[in-house]
Parts: C-alpha cells; sequence; structure tokens
C-alpha cells in the first residue's frame, strides 16, 4: 500500500525514539526530551493556504528532518515503520543539526 497524502498535508517518517551516542550507548526514547524528530517523506502541493486562506506552495520539503508536538497529526505504521500525517502548521521547527568543532 502506498500513502499519498490529502491536499495540504505532509506525510513524516518518524525517528527511532532510542538514540545511540557515538560510544555505542542506547539512550532509550523516554529519557530524549528535546522533542519527536521527523523526515518529510510527501507532500501534496496542491491546496496550500497561508493564513489569508490564498493558495501557496508548501513551507517545507520532502526530506527535511522536522520537530512536531506530542501529540500532533494522525500516527500510522505501514511495514513495521512508524508514519504521521500532518498539517502545515503542526510542525514545530526545521531541525537542522549544525556539527560542532
Amino acid at each position: 500500500m502506498t500513502l499519498t497524502p490529502a491536499p495540504g498535508k505532509y506525510i513524516l517518517k518518524m525517528d527511532p525514539e532510542d538514540e545511540k551516542t557515538a560510544g555505542g550507548i542506547i539512550i532509550p526514547g523516554s529519557a530524549i526530551k528535546e522533542g519527536n524528530f521527523a523526515t518529510i517523506v510527501s507532500a501534496n502541493p496542491i491546496s496550500f493556504r497561508d493564513k489569508h486562506g490564498h493558495l501557496s506552495a508548501p513551507l517545507y520539503e520532502v526530506g527535511n528532518r522536522v520537530v512536531l508536538g506530542r501529540y500532533a497529526g494522525v500516527r500510522i505504521e505501514q511495514e513495521g515503520e512508524e508514519f504521521v500525517v500532518v498539517n502545515q502548521d503542526e510542525i514545530l521547527a526545521i531541525a537542522n543539526l549544525i556539527p560542532v568543532g
């Protein structure tokens, strides 16, 4: 089954809740407090509307890593992977990780 977002929606693939440090230590998702991270896998460019109701282009692109609120969107599991369907205004930020050093 292929998921195609409805007009004005994004489909995001949720990042794994557990993270592994450079030293190989696994940090459980319950210990990570930064929020819910996901990557945009699909966007329907039709009917995105700005705050005035005018048609506009999507603000985010496929491949952007974004931050969501804990209860944002509708969660779907397909073939063992977790996805979430969200409105554009449910995306809180783009997570651009900049290497330190």
